[in-house]
């Protein structure tokens, strides 16, 4: 095993070579309206820029064998690990810039390619979602009242909804209201924000969901945040620690609605205790779409409807049995 300064060396020659490759989106990286960076299958760019919209660069071209060799270097630099058999694609970060990137690879795609997505450059505040029409005035004030009385939120929401940027707005107002209190942050992605003075912002492997819970528990920290929620491992760990005297947390999941966050989630969950009761778990369902907050529910609420829609079914699956035996 090499010791921490020999790492350290070889750690900033990967880096020098990784941004070696990428010298040509050098300008891109810089610029702050740039959202997304996308290699095509012809190795052509495309940006997202936040006021420019989306275009193709038809000045650079990346080879496969370009793509791969980044591919490569990111694997190597963020210690992951790709098995084109079992899952061809690597999720990790541009070191020097936190950018999140996804590459997908032989079987699943012939071409090599990389998706490059910039975290928000700054945080955004309850109040300028406010002024800016992203958020009503009753939401507004069911969120702020919610982070007050420490409650788990969780953050719903299609990828480019805004759920990152917004559970930093969530951080940063729970920072405000609480600045002495210790806070940790999981991710696997460094995408959340904490300006707290007593902070720890820990960077994890999927599989090591559990471990990670491990150390929270030790780290006797006050809030436990978590980054996003992609699998049943990840969902029960996250679920266990909010139930260990740590509350006021937020997290993220994809799904196209509150209640479909809800159904999403419990179906994440194996332990049957913990599925029957979501509700003592997370207080709060918050979705966005286009990063505007378009619903803010509460889990007795979710509860209380689907609980009327199962006895609405039941009803009618009832009532159709005794019609249809009486038509025989």
């Amino acid at each position: 095993m090499l010791d921490y300064k020999a790492q350290e060396i070889v750690n900033e020659r990967q880096l020098q070579n990784l941004m070696g490759e990428l010298y040509e989106l050098t300008p891109y990286f810089e610029d702050e309206s740039v959202l997304n960076i996308f290699t095509l299958r012809n190795g052509k760019i495309k940006i997202d820029h936040f006021t420019k919209g989306q275009f193709i660069l038809d000045n650079i071209v990346f080879s496969r064998d370009k793509v791969m060799r980044i591919i490569n270097f990111l694997a190597a630099m963020t210690d992951c690990v790709i098995n084109p058999l079992e899952y061809p694609v690597l999720e990790t970060f541009i070191p020097s810039y936190g950018f999140r990137v996804t590459a997908v690879i032989k079987p699943w795609e012939l071409y090599p390619q990389l998706a490059i997505r910039r975290p928000n450059p700054r945080i955004i505040t309850l109040e300028e979602y406010l002024e800016a029409g992203r958020i009503s005035e009753a939401h507004f004030r069911q969120i702020k009242e919610a982070i007050k009385d420490a409650k788990n939120i969780v953050i719903i929401g299609a990828t480019g909804s805004g759920k990152t940027t917004f559970a930093n707005s969530c951080i940063h107002e729970q920072v405000q209201l609480y600045p002495t209190h210790r806070y940790l942050l999981i991710e696997d992605n460094p995408e959340l924000r904490c300006e707290a003075e007593d902070v720890t912002h820990i960077l994890i492997r999927h599989e090591q969901v559990q471990a990670a819970r491990n150390f929270a528990l030790r780290w006797c920290p006050k809030h436990i945040t978590f980054g996003e929620i992609r699998n049943s491992i990840m969902a029960e760990g996250v679920l266990e620690l909010w139930n260990t005297g740590h509350p006021g947390n937020f997290t993220t999941l994809h799904a196209n609605s509150a209640k479909a966050g809800f159904e999403r989630l419990t179906g994440m969950i194996q332990d049957p205790y913990v599925k029957n009761h979501i509700g003592e778990y997370v207080d709060l369902w918050v979705y966005l779409a286009h990063q505007t907050v378009e619903e803010v529910l509460e889990s007795e609420s979710i509860q209380n409807h689907m609980k009327t829609l199962k006895q609405t079914i039941s009803q009618m699956n009832l009532y159709g049995g005794l019609y249809d035996e009486t038509h025989e």
